[in-house]
């Protein structure tokens, strides 16, 4: 991993609580609109952001205002040596726009330490087929989790289908093409085209009805040892029911959505679960009591007493606000982040989540 022997001088506004300013090292170009930026990571930060293939990073402008952070997740794999994410320009987006067109080598960035729970965990000894389903930038931690596999589980394959409008919008065309050609045999790409004819059954968007013949030849979907899909959630969505109704086991389907609607507003609180409520919140070791207002989000209520709270999107999506609830129950509106395990062990997205009724309590830490 790029490394500094210290700490780099920003000369602007110091990180928020839990982040470290990071030097920007390299940037690539990969389309017209999307950009692979590389950090330096100084040498006694090195354990803080190690990785698990599929986690993001958060960053944050040291000249913006502390709660304007956005998720990027990483892209190189865990034995490469480099912290390096994929950036798409979102028109209007709060943070992409500059990271594509205007970030410089040498810029300093604020960065929260790698975090989220769509990760794939490699072992050395492991045989398996593993199937890949990305669309658009969804591809950013797919491409981690791909390298990573093929890198550390010598006897395992990967067949990945990524969906894009046209051969110029793929992000990391030559980087895949670069992966096959090292490991022939083990890594098969299938890229899905919607706008460009090229006379196949592919020159359409990521569907389970087309997707699915692809692995006929391994013994149908069910035979593949274990799914990953980001992108869009329709996309995500549809492939997911897809390959469920095909026979897959749902603890085999690991899902991360991309682009949401508006921010979910709080549910309506039931009629004897109106008013406040008194909130325990134990985060970094240390336990806070905070009131939740009714309509209050969870997060909203422990930001005004403890800003270091881990928290990105605030839409329910990156997972990096997640709590587990140790007593009491809460309700989420909105939920793209957390698989299905996650929630039957208590955990939650706070920034989508409201108290049910006393005596609720909450580990950050968990």
């Amino acid at each position: 991993m790029s490394n500094l022997t210290e700490q780099p001088k920003t000369g602007l506004n110091p990180p928020p609580a839990g982040f470290r300013a990071l030097q920007v090292v390299g940037t690539t170009a990969l389309t017209e609109d999307s950009r692979e930026i590389e950090f330096a990571v100084p040498a006694d930060a090195a354990d803080l952001f190690a990785f698990l293939p599929g986690q993001h990073l958060t960053l944050h402008l040291p000249s913006r205002a502390m709660t304007e952070r956005r998720t990027y997740s990483i892209c190189s794999g865990r034995s490469e040596g480099s912290l390096r994410i994929g950036v798409r320009r979102i028109p209007g987006g709060a943070l992409s726009p500059y990271l594509v067109d205007e970030l410089e080598v040498g810029d300093i960035i604020h960065v929260h330490p790698p975090a989220g729970v769509f990760v794939a965990k490699p072992d050395p000894v492991r045989n398996a087929v593993y199937g890949a389903v990305a669309s658009g930038s969804g591809i950013t931690p797919i491409l981690s989790i791909t390298r990573t596999l093929l890198a550390e589980e010598p006897n395992s394959s990967v067949v990945l289908a990524y969906g894009n409008r046209d051969t110029s919008s793929v992000m990391f065309l030559e980087e895949l093409a670069d992966l096959k050609d090292r490991y022939p045999g083990r890594l098969v790409v299938h890229h899905f085209l919607s706008r460009e004819r090229r006379g196949t059954s592919l020159d359409q968007r990521i569907e389970a009805g087309q997707l699915l013949p692809l692995f006929d030849a391994l013994g149908g979907a069910p035979a593949v040892d274990a799914w990953y899909l980001c992108g869009p959630q329709e996309m995500v969505r549809g492939v997911h029911e897809g390959l469920a109704n095909s026979g897959v086991d749902e603890h085999n389907i690991h899902t991360e959505s991309f682009h949401t609607a508006d921010t979910p507003r709080a549910p309506r609180p039931a009629p004897d679960d109106a008013g406040a409520h008194r909130v325990r919140a134990q985060l970094a070791g240390r336990e806070s009591v905070v009131e939740v207002r009714e309509g209050e989000f969870i997060l909203d209520a422990v930001l005004r007493s403890r800003p270091e709270v881990p928290f990105a999107c605030q839409k329910g999506v990156c997972g990096t606000c997640r709590a587990r609830v140790t007593e009491g129950r809460a309700e989420m509106a909105a939920n793209y982040a957390l698989e299905q395990d996650d929630v039957d062990a208590g955990y939650i997205l706070t920034c989508t989540s409201v108290p049910r009724g006393p005596g609720l309590e909450l580990d950050f830490d968990a």
